[in-house]
């Protein structure tokens, strides 16, 4: 790993060796981290995906969990606009393309364009305890390395999210994905580097490396598996086997029992998969989780007895959190 910073957070956390972006280029992929498809977008235009797809948001609220977006630059709450320049040198600051919630008309309620703010918002949730349990957050085009280079998004992050890491409004069982978008060359694997950090990651696993085969639609099943999501609203889906080989292995041991609470992979029925548009539910085709839930309980540690002693799951997820550029 090139850059110092990165490393240092790497050293944190959970250095995440193969976690693949969707495809290319940007929005698709931010489109496909909160719903589980890209419905076969290809550019990075003004979109805005029809009322009838749902997100993770539709699961969240469903369940009563709180959520909330964090756009660097941003100008206000709700801003659905292609773009904001920054306003001295007129370069590129806050982007559509990279603020997946405002792109889906099912999110454009006034409600729902409430808890999608800017960074200034983001301070000031911070400071009276408020923050959601789910929140996405993009740094502005530079910070996220798009429009300058990893250093300067290492050096954003060390200046941004290490106050956080301390920051007890902050950390409560939380769990803090960094990672971007796709890879800067369409001919190699879109392969992206990634770190989990946070306080819910279990103090062995600090240091370590995943090997695991991730994708940004792990973020949904991640979210999904650690409130149970799937259960709030009416899904038919089909659960393969956790022991077939076609599917990369969870983190940790996995489930020693599969039980109804426990999500391994998920996919629609035949019949639903090329039905996008038209499926209000829709889901990931290809979901693998970090963490393996077992009998409705996330799964932190490899060892089942964790389980038995009736591990809590993390109050908070920043699903997403410090989705960066390329």
């Amino acid at each position: 790993m090139g850059d110092p910073n990165m490393a240092a957070f790497a050293k944190q956390g959970v250095l995440l060796e193969n976690y693949f972006g969707i495809t290319h280029p940007s929005e698709p992929n931010y489109v496909a981290s909160i719903s589980g498809d890209n419905f076969g977008m290809d550019n990075d235009n003004f979109n805005s995906i029809p009322q009838n797809v749902s997100t993770i948001v539709d699961l969240l609220e469903a369940r009563g969990i709180s959520w909330g977006e964090y756009q660097e630059d941003m100008p206000y709450t709700g801003f659905e606009g292609y773009a904001w320049l920054n306003q001295t040198t007129h370069a590129n600051d806050y982007v559509r393309k990279h603020n997946p919630a405002v792109i889906y008309q099912a999110n454009d309620s006034p409600e729902r364009l409430s808890v999608i703010k800017n960074f200034t918002r983001f301070q000031q949730d911070l400071a009276s305890n408020s923050l959601p349990q789910w929140a996405f957050i993009t740094p502005n085009m530079t910070d996220d390395a798009h429009d300058s280079s990893v250093t300067v998004a290492g050096e954003f992050l060390k200046r941004w999210l290490t106050p956080l890491l301390k920051n007890p409004n902050f950390m409560k069982r939380t769990l803090v994905l960094i990672t971007f978008d796709e890879n800067h060359t369409y001919s190699e694997p879109n392969r992206v580097m990634s770190i989990l950090l946070g306080d819910a990651v279990p103090e062995y696993m600090v240091g370590t490396t995943d090997d695991t085969v991730y994708t940004h639609y792990s973020e949904i099943a991640t979210v999904t598996a650690n409130w149970n999501l799937s259960k709030s609203i009416n899904l038919h889906l089909h659960l393969p086997k956790l022991t077939s080989t076609r599917h990369p292995r969870p983190l940790g041991r996995r489930c020693q029992r599969l039980q109804d609470g426990c999500r391994a992979y998920r996919r629609p029925p035949a019949n639903l998969a090329r039905d996008h548009l038209s499926q209000r539910h829709r889901f990931p085709q290809r979901v693998i989780p970090w963490y393996v839930q077992q009998c409705q309980r996330l799964c932190w540690h490899p060892n089942p007895e964790h389980l038995r002693q009736g591990q809590q799951r993390p109050y908070r997820i920043a699903g997403g959190c410090l989705h960066l550029g390329s």
